[in-house]
């Protein structure tokens, strides 16, 4: 497909870290802080204190708390969101270059470990048992620092090495991959 026939399409590509919407944060947020157990916990106290015969207190002494809690949280959430939102159209707005027949090009050089050259076959790959030690995931996209052990030797990781979701593979036939992070951050 060429850029023509993308740009009809309209094709997205935009990057979205954020969870929510205008829409969508009341009934999210609200369905996300009712999977903690605190919270659950203290709907069914106000629940039991709704109930004469149950409770000498006043459901007031347990829904302003909850209100509280779930307020504070709401807001702390929202202000999280709105930063993701403005962090995602920052890079959603960066100028790129684009490949137009044959001319601007931001392509990165991606290089693996010379040491794992010798696997460039399946069969060889499935004799591969190194392990890989790195930071915990992030949202630092410009930034990896990682170890690979194999036959008793440490091996540096960096973003050179690394291929990230959504990367498009161009003027290379195949290439062999370890998924280092999976799943939500």
């Amino acid at each position: 497909m060429n850029i023509e026939d993308a740009i009809q399409r309209e094709e997205d590509n935009r990057i979205k870290t954020s969870k929510y919407n205008f829409f969508t944060f009341l009934p999210m947020n609200l369905f996300e802080q009712l999977q903690r157990v605190a919270n659950i916990y203290f709907i069914v106290l106000l629940i039991l204190q709704l109930i004469p015969q149950i409770s000498s207190l006043s459901w007031f002494t347990t829904i302003v708390p909850l209100v509280l809690v779930l307020a504070i949280t709401a807001v702390k959430d929202a202000t999280d969101d709105f930063f993701r939102h403005k962090s995602d159209r920052q890079v959603n707005n960066r100028l790129t270059q684009v490949l137009i027949k044959g001319s601007e090009t931001n392509l990165k050089v991606r290089q693996a470990l010379t040491i794992t050259s010798e696997l460039a076959d399946s069969s060889k790959l499935m004799d591969f048992d190194g392990e890989v030690i790195c930071e915990p995931p992030n949202n630092k996209l410009d930034k990896f620092t990682g170890t690979l052990l194999w036959r008793d030797s440490k091996y540096p990781l960096d973003n050179e090495k690394m291929l990230l979701r959504g990367c498009v593979l161009r003027n290379t036939q195949w290439c062999f991959g370890m998924v280092i992070f999976a799943g939500e951050i």
